[in-house]
């Protein structure tokens, strides 16, 4: 089991809205979890189950996903108290926002899909039921881009990101990886292919 996404140990900042007669914005909950950190792009190529580079084209869908009711499930994905003290853990059964994205595989550097594949892969934050629920750690995918994706899959569930900043990196017009902001991993296409070798 993974703890790449240690939703309980989230903590959900929320601004509200002014009323009036105008529209008014929507509230923003900041989620700011903890996640695993990678020391380089090798650490990273051996903790994914699905190393891929991935074009969203479709607008995505936006969902809460309920957390599991098993106590005893260690992955916070499932089981957001996973680890977390019992004094910290949420005690109600609402989960995170999630926004579930999905993506045309363009190429395999590792996993058990082929080019042509349709991926789904869900990141925290989204709008619901409007209130806008953002990662505080990184920004979200966007549409019409493509990316080079570091992920964790499931049987039953999207994948996820490994680290939301760290995992996920917009291609350039030449297929070039970019890291974001604040991303002290770089690497090149070259890079990548000697780290899968390994």
């Amino acid at each position: 089991m993974s703890n790449s996404l240690a939703i309980g140990t989230a903590a959900l900042l929320l601004s509200a809205a002014c009323g009036g007669l105008t529209s008014a914005p929507p509230s923003t909950v900041v989620y700011q979890a903890d996640y695993p950190s990678y020391g380089t792009a090798g650490d990273l190529a051996q903790q994914a189950t699905l190393i891929v580079e991935a074009r969203f084209n479709e607008e995505p869908r936006v969902e809460m996903e309920f957390p599991s009711d098993a106590s005893d499930i260690t992955d916070p994905q499932l089981n957001p108290n996973a680890g977390v003290p019992e004094q910290e853990q949420l005690k109600d059964r609402t989960g995170p926002v999630v926004t579930v994205h999905r993506a045309t595989v363009e190429k395999v550097h590792k996993g058990p899909v082929k080019p042509g594949d349709i991926i789904e892969v869900k990141e925290m934050g989204g709008t619901l039921d409007g209130v806008r629920y953002e990662n505080a750690d990184s920004a979200p995918i966007a549409t019409g881009r493509s990316y080079l994706l570091f992920l964790e899959t499931y049987p039953d569930s999207p994948a996820s990101l490994l680290n939301p900043l760290q995992a996920k990196y917009e291609l350039d017009a030449d297929g070039n990886p970019a890291s974001a902001p604040g991303n002290t991993i770089t690497l090149t296409g070259v890079d990548l292919a000697k780290i899968i070798d390994k």
